[in-house]
């Protein structure tokens, strides 16, 4: 038995490790997001595509880490003997009666905590990122209207005559 109790406080810890890490990923995604949203506020879209990279690269990484987390959640059910489902972290916590699993909850709560406030962040970035675009679609078009004549552009059998019609200044009879 207590072989049994030393394996489930190593995955218990091993996955606490794993949370942690977690957490300084989201947050420093976080730091990356509120970056973007100053680069939108100043209007530097140029500066944009390294950060992507960077969040990108990021997000790479927590994609290992879920990998990671979902196989020693799997054994945590395991050793702890668990068979009930379960759909997420949490509900397999709520099953755990074990002293390192407040710790896990209290982490757990935090990257939820985190997760949220990226998504809210990402919203707003996506919002200024869309009135950008359209602030610069409409100063295309103004400089397109600007800068073309009307003339250049009117279907074929619609243009202005420069001189007028032909028949101007000529008497017409039946």
């Amino acid at each position: 038995m207590p072989e049994n109790h030393e394996e489930r406080n190593d995955v218990l810890v091993s996955l606490e490790a794993i949370l942690v890490n977690e957490f300084r990923v989201y947050q420093s995604l976080r730091d990356l997001t509120l970056e973007e949203r100053q680069i939108l506020l100043e209007g530097r879209g140029q500066n944009l595509m390294s950060l992507v990279d960077k969040k990108e690269e990021l997000l790479d990484e927590l994609n290992q880490m879920e990998d990671k987390r979902n196989h020693l959640i799997d054994r945590i059910a395991d050793i702890f003997d668990i068979s009930s489902k379960y759909e997420n972290l949490g509900e397999l916590l709520e099953l755990i009666r074990a002293e390192p699993v407040k710790r896990l909850q209290r982490l757990r709560q935090g990257l939820v905590a985190l997760q949220t406030e990226i998504r809210d962040i990402n919203r707003g970035n996506a919002a200024l990122a869309s009135l950008n675009l359209e602030k610069i679609t409409q100063l295309q078009n103004y400089l397109f209207k600007l800068f073309t004549s009307t003339a250049q552009y009117q279907p074929i059998g619609n243009q202005a005559f420069a001189d007028g019609p032909a028949s101007w200044g000529m008497d017409q009879r039946a």
